[in-house]
Parts: C-alpha cells; structure tokens; sequence
C-alpha cells in the first residue's frame, strides 16, 4: 500500500496487517472525525481528519524503528474519538466520562463486537496489549517529552496553518530511538521543532480564536442535546451527519450560534460569555542524544528555558472570552 502523506510525502506500509487495519470501514470513519474539533466549516484555519493524523503517527512510528505491536498501538490510539475530538470532552465535562484519562477504557469498549476488534482477535493480536497506549514509550509520553503523537500533530498543524513553508526534511530525518525515548541528534534542529511548538501554542492552540470558539460550538452542541436535535449516540458516528442536522436546523438559537461560528474574525464577541478559560499549556522540551546520554534542551539552552517560562506565564492569565 503507497501512502502519500502531506507532511513526510510518499511512503510505502509493506505490512499486511497494517494495510487491514487502515481499509477496514471502522478505522475508515476516522476520516469523518476533525483533528482540531470545531470544523473547518466553523474554523478559522483549515482542518484535517484523526485519520490523516493516525496515519502520520503510524509513519513516524515505523521510521523510528518501534515494535509491529506499537505501529499498531499508534495507528489506532484516536480510534475511540467522538465526533469533534475534544470539543466533545467539553460538552460532557460534567461527568468526566470522555475525558483524555479515560482513552483507554473508551478504546476498549469502542473496539469491542467491531470489525477492528475481530480483526486483531483473527490475526492472533491482544487487544488488551495494544490499547495500553502508556507503555508504548515512543507512541505515548507525559508532557514535556516527545513522543510520536505530539510530534506528529505539531508537524501536521504547523504544515497546514503555514507556520513554516516546508517541513524540513533534517528536522524528521535527524529524530532517533535512544533507550526508548524519541529524541533529537542535533540541539539546533530540538530548539527549532520547540520554538514551533511554542508558536503553535501561543499562537493558535491557546489562542483566543481557538478559545471562543471550542466554547462557542461546546455550548452550540449542548443546546442540539438539550433540544433533542442531537442524541449521545450522534457523537459515536461521523462528523458529516451531525452538520448535515445543524443545517437543516430552522431553531433561530441554533442559527445564531452558527452565524457567530461562521465569521473568520471574532474579536467583536470578546466579553460574551464573561468567562476567563485557562487552557492546557502545552510545550516540548525535546531531549538530545548527548555522548549517548538523553539531556533535555532546557539543561544546556537557558534561552529556551526563559522562553517557556514566560509564555507558560502568559498561558496562567487566561483567555477572556
């Protein structure tokens, strides 16, 4: 199977088991659940699927070197996503009951009775292996380390949102396995992939534009439910479903929530909600293979380090909205 892919370009999947998963019709419906979670429909910025960004873990994953069983565990790690990825965790915030903590159980009951599930059961794959996404080390890692998903969706964001041109091929081509850690060879390609990342968050992730309106269609949604337009089970599906319902919607609520969602410049609804939302800080502080030895990039760059430190500063204020 040739995979041609926006950010590392054509790549080969020569394993047969992976090619199953990625053509089988329950892995296929990630290409009905946004990445960035409100749609491009209602963003400001251009979006792509939790299928495209899989894929990209999957490809990183496999250029890195990691077991079949975690190539399999990254391709598959998103598979339980609700419609609008993590707006929905905002929209049943009350409960807790689709937060990021509980990935796992979501994956475990998601996959169970699907063709996924039958799939890994017919080629002898345990399914409790490959949902224990935490002890794959280069798939997953606590904030601030790298690991394949963060890179991948920073990559994948920073490509579509033109926050650099072109994805230098130094910055994939220089990252490595060392002792089960993804890292960098070189401290200036680290520092370049960190400073991204804090554009990217700084910029867009805990951006105001981002803020307002993760709210905005959070609260749209919740009305859909409480009005009965929506149902819980809506959000088990595809994306394309649930807008063809906002649109065909003649409540005047819900048409003035979504003339709101379709301007591009929202500074005008600053103070709407009256609230101040604090959003996850997100940064990297990329190991480098030093004398065969990991040693993060804030150790040997205080200008990093000073970096990080005002903008997780600036990120405690808050976004009033």
């Amino acid at each position: 199977m040739k995979i041609s892919d926006r950010v590392y370009g054509e790549f080969i999947i020569d394993s047969p088991i992976i090619s199953g998963i990625i053509e089988l019709p329950t892995f296929e419906r990630l290409k009905d659940i946004s990445q960035a979670g409100v749609p491009t429909e209602y963003n400001s910025l251009p979006s792509y699927s939790r299928y495209e960004h899989s894929i990209g873990v999957y490809i990183l994953l496999n250029k890195l070197g990691a077991s079949l069983e975690e190539q399999i565990a990254g391709l598959l790690h998103d598979i339980a996503h609700l419609v609008f990825s993590h707006v929905a965790e905002w929209v049943f915030a009350e409960n807790n009951e689709f937060s990021e903590s509980s990935n796992e159980d979501l994956t475990d009951k998601f996959i169970d009775g699907t063709d996924i599930g039958d799939y890994l059961e017919a080629n002898n794959i345990s399914k409790e292996t490959i949902i224990d996404f935490k002890k794959f080390s280069l798939l997953e890692q606590p904030m601030p380390f790298l690991c394949a998903d963060r890179v991948d969706y920073a990559f994948r964001d920073g490509k579509y949102w033109n926050v650099y041109s072109e994805l230098p091929n130094e910055l994939v081509t220089d990252l490595k396995s060392h002792s089960g850690h993804m890292a960098f060879q070189d401290r200036h390609y680290a520092r370049r992939f960190a400073d991204i990342f804090l554009t990217l968050q700084n910029d867009y992730w805990g951006g105001y534009d981002a803020v307002f309106r993760y709210y905005h269609f959070s609260e749209l949604l919740k009305l859909l439910l409480k009005k009965g337009i929506l149902t819980r089970s809506n959000f088990f599906k595809g994306e394309s479903s649930v807008l063809r319902k906002i649109k065909a919607c003649k409540d005047s609520d819900v048409i003035n929530y979504t003339k709101v969602l379709k301007e591009k410049d929202l500074t005008k609804y600053k103070g709407t909600y009256k609230q101040n939302i604090k959003k996850k800080f997100r940064y990297v502080d990329p190991e480098i293979i030093l004398e065969n030895k990991l040693v993060p990039l804030s150790e040997i760059d205080n200008d990093f380090l000073e970096k990080v430190n005002y903008y997780k500063a600036e990120n405690e204020k808050g976004i009033d909205i």
